[in-house]
């Protein structure tokens, strides 16, 4: 059993050898089929050294399950379980860099011989302005550890002059580079008390261009010991750098670029007789292959989910067929929540508060009809943030909407985004802007969308303030842009 952050246990974490093959299997978790190999060959490339993995694959291959259960492998024993952080949920900078720094905080474990030395040290890298937020961090580090001198010692520096309620709240107001500064120092003050870490960036190509600039100074900055994640979907069309900058970057530091491949005949065989009881003949594999666009992790398990205690020989539908299915059985609050959320990017989350304003907006209850797509496995909500669980049910359920429909799904979401002040830190995450740019620039002035655009850029978000600034000012320039 492996030791809990609360002092607990949690369910023991197995990695069976099988003719010299890891078997990815954890009682908490889904079978992984057909990925002993891979993961075996990745392993050792860990074994030997490497650090930074970039994981590419189409849409449904599994890599966010994967790389979950395979950072387990990787720090079993080793120090605490990986941070995961999704590109929907953090994608500019500032956003990444704050969700990765909170993080810190709830992992390290130490003793306290160590993390005096260490802290002095953290500081005396920092400049002036990135103290105060170290010595927020290290208390809590401390607070964590239980380390009651330290806490206090840290707490007086904290509660000093410049003290504010929530110290990680100026995180954002810090200038690019001292971000950068004080994310590493931290990151190498916990790791020199013994915690190597483990992080997970998943969903790259939804990061805009300064994440990206962050990843590529942290692959060469990060402390030895720290595992590095990236994984991309490569399917879809992105302006993402992962192709010409980012697998480029990861090579160049001695990293490994691995495609994840979609299964082979013998893992489905093996999958679809352990969720059927059937052992499938040639013909039924062949449909499910078809059914699963070449045998996507992601897309088998909700077919055999669905195919599930059916009579024997069970009926292999396709994905859209079973998003379909679970679509018919909502009621009409819940279908609204699916269909607000199929519009954005598909693995972009939004704050409960936003969706909930428009869900309500057309008189339904907001929180029984949410607790009835997620009980459907269609959509998750967790950390005040609601997200389809797979980009896939967004892409098969935006498929099925027509233009008019569209329109007016954007005309709720725009009256959401006035409803809750436009702009926070949350609201810029789930690509809203993009969305309604045309609304936004047509509906306010050109000093209300000034200040938005700056809002944004503020935010890290400079991408999407600048999107506004062009579709004003060309506005302006062809006289289109009509008066509010």
């Amino acid at each position: 059993m492996r030791p809990a952050a609360d002092g607990g246990l949690t369910v023991q974490w197995l990695a069976p050898m099988s003719n010299g093959l890891i078997t990815l299997y954890s009682m908490d978790r889904p079978r992984l089929w057909g990925r002993d190999e891979f993961a075996t060959e990745l392993f050792a490339e860990f074994r030997a050294g490497c650090t930074i993995f970039g994981i590419e694959g189409v849409t449904g291959a599994g890599k966010s399950e994967f790389l979950f259960q395979f950072s387990r492998q990787v720090q079993d024993d080793r120090g605490p379980d990986a941070i995961t952080v999704r590109g929907g949920d953090a994608p500019t900078e500032a956003l990444l860099i704050a969700s990765l720094y909170k993080a810190l905080t709830e992992a390290p474990r130490s003793n306290e011989q160590h993390v005096e030395q260490a802290a002095e040290r953290f500081m005396a890298q920092l400049p002036k302005a990135a103290r105060l937020l170290a010595g927020a961090f290290i208390k809590d580090v401390a607070k964590v550890a239980n380390l009651e001198n330290t806490v206090k010692q840290f707490a007086d520096l904290v509660a000093g002059k410049d003290a504010t309620a929530d110290p990680y709240a100026s995180l954002l107001d810090l200038e690019r580079d001292n971000q950068r500064m004080l994310f590493t120092k931290a990151l190498t003050f916990v790791t020199d008390l013994g915690n190597p870490m483990c992080f997970i960036i998943d969903d790259y190509e939804l990061l805009d261009a300064s994440a990206e600039s962050f990843l590529r100074a942290l692959l060469r900055n990060k402390p030895d010991s720290c595992v590095l994640f990236l994984a991309s979907n490569t399917e879809k069309p992105s302006t993402s750098n992962w192709q010409k900058v980012m697998k480029p970057s990861i090579l160049a530091e001695q990293g490994s670029v691995r495609f994840l491949p979609e299964l082979d005949e013998d893992a489905l065989a093996a999958w679809y007789e352990a969720e059927t009881h059937v052992k499938p003949d040639k013909s039924q594999l062949g449909e499910l292959i078809e059914s699963s666009s070449g045998g996507r992790p992601k897309y088998v398990e909700l077919i055999l989910r669905s195919a599930s205690g059916q009579h024997s020989p069970p009926r292999v539908l396709n994905v859209a067929e079973v998003v379909r299915s679970m679509r018919a059985e909502l009621g009409g609050g819940a279908r609204l929540i699916g269909e607000l959320m199929a519009l954005l990017p598909g693995a972009a989350s939004v704050p409960r508060d936003l969706i909930g304003s428009a869900v309500r907006a057309r008189g339904f209850e907001f929180g029984s009809a949410l607790d009835e797509i997620v009980a459907s496995n269609l959509i998750g909500h967790a950390e005040g943030r609601v997200s389809f669980l797979h980009s896939s049910y967004a892409a098969e359920w935006l498929g099925d909407i027509d233009q008019q429909r569209r329109d007016d799904l954007c005309d709720l979401w725009y009256g959401a985004f006035v409803a809750v002040g436009y702009i926070s830190p949350d609201y810029v995450t789930s690509g809203l802007v993009p969305l309604l740019a045309e609304r936004i620039v047509d509906r306010q002035s050109a000093e209300e969308v000034g200040q938005l655009a700056e809002a944004l850029r503020s935010l890290g978000a400079t991408e999407d303030g600048l999107l506004l600034l062009d579709l004003s000012w060309n506005g302006d320039a062809d006289g289109t842009r009509g008066d509010t």
